[in-house]
Formats: C-alpha cells, sequence, structure tokens
C-alpha cells in the first residue's frame, strides 16, 4: 500500500532555482508574436503528451504566445512562462482517473526555450516517470515546480536550492546526495522514512528550514543541528526523539520557530528559550512532551511569540503572570 500512497497522492517534489532575469510577460495589454523557436519547442512537448480533456486545444497556429498556459516576453517574443499546473487533480466523475491532468513523456525540447524562468506542471498524472535529468540543465528558471513519480533509489542529478519531499520513502543514497548540495536552504523531508543519518547531513550553515516531521525518527535530537547558522524554522515534530532539548540549538542566532511536539523528550525547559540567544522565537510548541517543572519565567522575554504550546505536560506551580504581557500572543495552550 505504501507504493501506491507514494505514486499517486505524493508526486511532491518542489524544485527552486535561484536565477532571475528581466521576464517583461505579455499581458492583455501588449500583444507579442512568439519565436518560431519556441513555438516548435512546444509543438515537440506536446506531441509527448496525453491530454485527455483537451486542455491544450489552443494550442494550434503560429502565436504560441496565446496559447493555454504560455507566456512571452512582450518584447522579444520569448517563451518566459508555462503554467500547466492542473486545475482539477482529482476526479470530478466516477470514471475520471486524474481529473483535468495530464500525463505521457516529457520532452526535452525544454532545451531549447533558453528564456524560460518559470515552469509549473505540478498535479499532473506523470506516474512511472522519473526526474529528467536535463531538468539540471535549464539555468534560467526560477521557480519550478512538478510532480513527477519519486522511486525509492532516487538521488537528483543536479543542484537545488529547495527541496520538499512528503509522503514518499527516499533510498539510502539520499543523503550522500544531501551532502553534495552546497546552496540547500529549505529541506523538507515529512513523512518520507528517512534515517537519522540523513538528518545529520543537513548540518550545513546556509540552511534555514528543516521539516522532518513525521517520520520514525529516535535517540536524542541530534546536536549538529546548533551548527545551522542560518537556521530559522525546525519542525522536529511527531517523531520517536528522547533525552533533552539540545543546547546546541542556542547557537541558532535567527531561530523563528520551533516545533518539538509529538515527541518524547524529557526534562525542563532550557534556559536558553527566553534567553538573549533565542528572544526572535515566534512560535514554540512543546506539546506531548515529558517535561516536568515550572513554566520558566524567560518565556516572558519572547517578545514576538504568537504561539506558545506547552499542553499536555508535566508542569507543576503556576503559570506565570507575565505571559499575559506578550502583546504578540495569538494562541496559549497551557
Amino acid at each position: 500500500m505504501m507504493d501506491i500512497y507514494c505514486l499517486n497522492i505524493s508526486h511532491h517534489l518542489l524544485l527552486l532555482f535561484c536565477l532571475f532575469g528581466d521576464v517583461g510577460l505579455a499581458s492583455t495589454n501588449v500583444k507579442s508574436i512568439c519565436i518560431e523557436e519556441g513555438r516548435q519547442a512546444l509543438v515537440r512537448f506536446n506531441q509527448d503528451l496525453k491530454d485527455p480533456f483537451g486542455r491544450l486545444s489552443s494550442w494550434v497556429g503560429h502565436d504560441c504566445c496565446q496559447w493555454e498556459g504560455i507566456s512571452c516576453n512582450n518584447r522579444t517574443g520569448h517563451v518566459a512562462k508555462m503554467d500547466l499546473r492542473s486545475p482539477y487533480p482529482y476526479p470530478r466523475k466516477p470514471d475520471e482517473e486524474w481529473g483535468s491532468s495530464l500525463g505521457g513523456k516529457i520532452n526535452p525540447s525544454f532545451l531549447s526555450l533558453k528564456h524560460l524562468y518559470y515552469l509549473d506542471l505540478s498535479l499532473n498524472n506523470f506516474e512511472g516517470i522519473p526526474i529528467p535529468k536535463f531538468f539540471g540543465e535549464l539555468k534560467s528558471l526560477s521557480y519550478d515546480p512538478i510532480s513527477l513519480n519519486i522511486t525509492y533509489d532516487w538521488v537528483p542529478s543536479f543542484k537545488l536550492y529547495s527541496i520538499d519531499i512528503r509522503h514518499c520513502k527516499v533510498g539510502p543514497g539520499f543523503g550522500i546526495w544531501l551532502q553534495s548540495q552546497t546552496e540547500l536552504q529549505i529541506v523538507t523531508l515529512s513523512s518520507t522514512g528517512i534515517s537519522y543519518s540523513i538528518l545529520e547531513e543537513c548540518s550545513k550553515s546556509v540552511i534555514s528550514i528543516v521539516d522532518v516531521s513525521y517520520n520514525n525518527l529516535s535517540g536524542n535530537m541530534p546536536s549538529s543541528m546548533g551548527e545551522l547558522s542560518n537556521l530559522q524554522i525546525l519542525m522536529l515534530n511527531n517523531n520517536n526523539f528522547g533525552g533533552k532539548i539540545p543546547n546546541s540549538l542556542q547557537n541558532c542566532p535567527i531561530l523563528k520557530s520551533i516545533d518539538f511536539g509529538g515527541n518524547k523528550l524529557s526534562g525542563n525547559i532550557p534556559p536558553w528559550i527566553g534567553g538573549s540567544n533565542g528572544s526572535m522565537l515566534y512560535m514554540l510548541l512543546a506539546l506531548r512532551f515529558l517535561i516536568f517543572g515550572h513554566i520558566p519565567q524567560q518565556l516572558c522575554n519572547l517578545g514576538y511569540l504568537c504561539i506558545l504550546d506547552l499542553s499536555h505536560n508535566n508542569f507543576s506551580a503556576t503559570i506565570p503572570n507575565c505571559l499575559n504581557n506578550l502583546t504578540s500572543l495569538l494562541l496559549n495552550a497551557l
């Protein structure tokens, strides 16, 4: 059942490349005529697609800038944007399998679109198709969400700025690839069955967001997370971590959001949360721990705190009155 779930529900890979350019997209007020080379590339791309619902029926004629999902630079006529995200990814009728989704193969004619900066093929049914290696050659892209099959042994053949994989297992070679990603800033590996060793590979200073929630990670939380000097959001919730909250996290000077909920931690809330090194926090979720003792006064120093959830713990004594002074607090579950 797990394999089916991976293939049909969670083709969830977000690839973002960080080269921006002057795109000058055509609008309803400015009519541009597409370059013939771009039109031919789109024709070849369309030939390998399955379009059972006729979404691309407008892809006829010479002016590809008027085709569904295509936008051109209004000065040069080069294809700059392709938005083919499925508007109805799920069946609307009992006899439909994938709503209005496109399928088939992805033709490498993309490589002829030298000025393409935006590509969205998400929520389509490219089931069973691995990520094409030529995607790494699309240097002009700045935004590229795609929905393809991620096999267990899949390892990206290119460098990424952000990766988002959910509800689909990754294989043992994935950690080795993660080591090679010197520019990776956002890591989301939720419900992927990752091992503790892969989490250790996230220890790169440029990473700003780590989400490894809903895995089966156990043992102590890795102290190497404290090496992420740019870390802003850390989501370790719904695992089986034990031990204490690592003090090494106080070395993350711009840490803003922490979610430790749904683990088996013990001990007290460390003094650095609310101290000078943890004063930037706006969200602290530590529910369903085995934390004991009292709710520390230093939490009142979190002037930016919007969400505080310390429910289902073993706190004693009274709730500090100074928490009432946190004017930004929207949710307070104690």
